[in-house]
């Protein structure tokens, strides 16, 4: 410790006594005497006390010894320099003792608390690194069935695709914000993920489907909100994945919701789906013609689909906005995924 004799009248401290206690690495105590701290008590001319060293370090435990005839010093000074204690002398010195074995003990769970931070933090940043490789892993095999979906049926090749790019369209001239751009659009992608569970001979078939094969391709919806449900990355796009064959007079499936009961996602896809459907070559039927198309859309205004998301979509047919996503560039897109 240091001792430093002043005279501080608003005080009446004659001797003041600074013991600092300190760890090493390996826990143990020493005085570190030989540092230069530069450990002063200077009186200013607002009688306030000034140590010009360390400040506020977690690592130092400081105790003022004062003679038992002093007044205790102000909170604000002990606040001030970061004080843990003071004691009064006596000739065993057993206050300062316990003061020093209290301060060696909380500098060691100090320690100890920061150590387990650390592993605290470094194991949740290795827990999320993780999480995002599965995460990431998860939906690359969810979309590798997405695809695998398209590839089922040459007609239908690229139809998420398009599907994906009308809904961000439509979704733009709403309003809504990038992100929600983002995740409408994936849910396009992800529409029809659940026909991964249906027969290629019925989605393939190149007549009438019979009532029991309709029923079946019916399941789609379900199958795909029961895949994608159990991983959280895609817990934003599963309205559009059940429900995008529901219809605006409640006679879709797979529930029957009807009106804005349907969630707006699934609304936007429902026009974008139906309208590549009718837009796109079949196996049981070649592309419908242009007009048939729009006065199927407009045939279809509140009853199959809701009139605002038809009227918008009718709008941004009309100035080739839509077009863009059967051009050259998708065309190569689609190319090159036949091949791979």
């Amino acid at each position: 410790g240091w001792c430093c004799e002043c005279h501080l009248s608003t005080l009446s401290v004659l001797c003041w006594l600074l013991s600092i206690i300190r760890l090493n690495d390996s826990g143990e105590e020493f005085f570190d005497k030989d540092h230069n701290y530069a450990l002063d008590l200077d009186v200013f001319g607002d009688n306030s006390l000034s140590i010009n060293g360390p400040s506020h370090n977690t690592s130092i435990f400081v105790v003022f010894l004062i003679d038992s005839n002093d007044e205790l010093p102000s909170m604000e000074v002990l606040n001030r320099y970061n004080v843990q204690g003071v004691c009064k002398t006596d000739e065993g010195y057993d206050e300062l003792k316990v003061w020093i074995h209290s301060g060696t003990r909380i500098l060691e769970q100090t320690k100890m608390l920061k150590q387990l931070y650390m592993q605290t933090k470094k194991q949740a940043e290795t827990i999320k690194r993780l999480n995002t490789k599965l995460t990431s892993s998860y939906y690359d095999t969810i979309d590798t069935l997405r695809k695998a979906v398209d590839k089922k049926d040459p007609y239908t090749r690229g139809h998420s695709d398009r599907v994906a790019y009308i809904s961000a369209l439509i979704a733009e001239e709403l309003g809504f914000s990038v992100e929600e751009v983002e995740t409408i659009k994936l849910g396009g992608q992800f529409h029809d993920i659940g026909k991964i569970g249906i027969k290629d001979s019925i989605l393939t078939k190149p007549g009438k489907l019979t009532d029991e094969e309709y029923e079946e391709i019916k399941k789609h919806p379900v199958i795909g909100y029961d895949l994608l449900e159990k991983n959280n990355v895609f817990k934003d796009i599963l309205p559009a994945v059940r429900h995008h064959h529901e219809r605006y007079d409640g006679k879709g499936y797979p529930d029957g919701l009807a009106g804005n009961a349907i969630p707006l996602m699934a609304r936007i896809v429902c026009v974008a789906d139906s309208f590549d459907a009718m837009n796109s070559s079949r196996v049981y039927r070649p592309r419908l013609e242009r007009s048939y198309i729009i006065s199927q859309l407009e045939q279809g205004r509140g009853s199959q689909f809701d009139p605002k998301i038809v009227d918008l979509f009718l709008e941004l047919l009309e100035d080739g906005s839509v077009d863009n996503a059967y051009g050259d560039e998708y065309f190569k897109n689609m190319c090159a995924d036949i091949l791979s």
